[in-house]
């Protein structure tokens, strides 16, 4: 941040053009842009990127600008530890072998980060940021299926779209919500429900029980993917 106050245009020209990047927070950038770009489409990954990066040049957490809980964790670890991460990545005798070992990137989204640092003339396949360059590689890689053979096949962007909506409107009905769960709880032993409001209470935990699994299981499998392919 500037002394106006003013977070600064962030640029994606130096992180986007494998080069080798001469100093700490150069070579910062290029994994957290690697990250933000992970199992996304590529806008969609430049502005996850654009928004980390003012959030930490005006000294706040890359969460602040990304609502992946885990990705942001290991943004702000790669920033805060990237003089430690870059003085390694120079010392050591493997440097694509090292990139596995830095927050997020592991063995698959090595080869993305390895082009941008100019440690691989491979280029990733376009729209695929953390995707082996090598066929073997991708020997036993199960074929993803087609987002209209699953019933979700809208016009590019709405996943991140439908994903935001839901959260704020969770967010918004939890604040009341919680307060009544409260109420509940703080007097449970000072009265009996009826047999009809148990029932229904029952069917509320099954419900909310069920939408939370299938949630988690939509947050989980963006681990597991190379591309996230919310419509054709």
């Amino acid at each position: 941040m500037t002394a106006l106050g003013i977070t600064p245009w962030i640029a994606t020209d130096e992180v986007e053009t494998p080069s080798a990047p001469a100093t700490a927070e150069a070579f910062a950038r290029k994994v957290i842009y690697v990250i933000c770009n992970a199992s996304v489409a590529p806008d969609v990954g430049r502005h996850a990127y654009e928004r980390c990066m003012r959030a930490l040049a005006s000294g706040s957490t890359a969460r602040a600008g990304f609502r992946h809980a885990r990705k942001a964790e290991a943004i702000d670890e790669v920033w805060r530890r990237r003089d430690e991460l870059f003085d390694a990545y120079r010392a050591s005798a493997s440097p694509v072998a090292y990139l596995e070992t830095l927050p997020w990137i592991g063995p698959v989204m090595r080869h993305s980060l390895a082009y941008l640092l100019g440690l691989s003339d491979a280029t990733p396949r376009e729209g695929v940021v953390a995707r082996p360059a090598t066929d073997e590689a991708r020997m036993g890689e199960p074929e993803r299926p087609k987002a209209s053979e699953v019933g979700f096949c809208v016009v590019d962007g709405n996943a991140d779209f439908i994903a935001d909506h839901l959260v704020r409107r969770i967010h918004d009905a939890a604040v009341e919500l919680e307060s009544e769960v409260n109420r509940l709880y703080r007097g449970r032993k000072s009265y009996d429900l009826n047999g009809v409001a148990r029932i229904d209470l029952e069917k509320a935990i099954e419900r909310l029980t069920y939408m939370a699994k299938t949630l988690r299981d939509v947050e989980g499998a963006q681990d597991k993917v190379v591309y996230l392919q919310a419509a054709e």
